[in-house]
């Protein structure tokens, strides 16, 4: 490594992480320290740094230790990463309480959609053992009574007409 005095090494021609090239010395400041000419490899935008910043910067391994001067680069902005406020935690409680409460509701729905459905088979199956009785009890054959299967292939407007011929019968009896 050369040295540009006792105190100060030659940065030129060095890289500082994928960012910044070390491009040639640009003058000293007050103190006699080199301030040295950095193009950085985004926005190809030249900028000076003093020697302890680029020294600091090369010692730690860090890339993200400079950061370009071009606002509109890339290299410029720090990627702040995203902490979680009472706001959102709130949000959230709020949205899984949401969440569940629709769960719930549905969950509700579907019990009783299947419990209308079950009583509405209840009153269907009823009516259906009022006929095959009918049946039985005027001296239908087993085998040719009506099943529960066939009396529910049916259509609606039979059924009922089934059934209403069946209370005629029971009432003129």
């Amino acid at each position: 490594m050369s040295f540009l005095s006792r105190r100060f090494a030659d940065l030129t021609g060095r890289a500082i992480g994928n960012w910044f090239r070390i491009k040639e010395l640009a003058g000293r400041d007050r103190s006699g320290a080199p301030v040295w000419r950095v193009i950085c490899q985004q926005c190809k935008c030249a900028q000076t740094f003093p020697h302890m910043k680029l020294t600091n910067a090369l010692g730690s391994g860090q890339a993200d230790v400079l950061r370009c001067q071009n606002t509109a680069c890339a290299g410029s902005h720090i990627a702040h990463a995203r902490t979680e406020t009472l706001v959102d935690v709130r949000r959230a409680e709020r949205e899984a309480q949401r969440q569940a409460e629709l769960v719930a509701k549905q969950e509700q729905e579907r019990v009783a959609k299947k419990a209308a459905e079950e009583a509405a088979l209840r009153a269907e199956r009823q009516r259906w053992l009022r006929v095959a009785n009918h049946q039985v009890s005027i001296g239908v054959p087993l085998s040719q009574v009506l099943t529960f299967q066939t009396w529910m292939c049916s259509g609606a407007h039979w059924r009922e007409e089934i059934v209403k011929r069946v209370n005629e019968y029971e009432q003129s009896a």
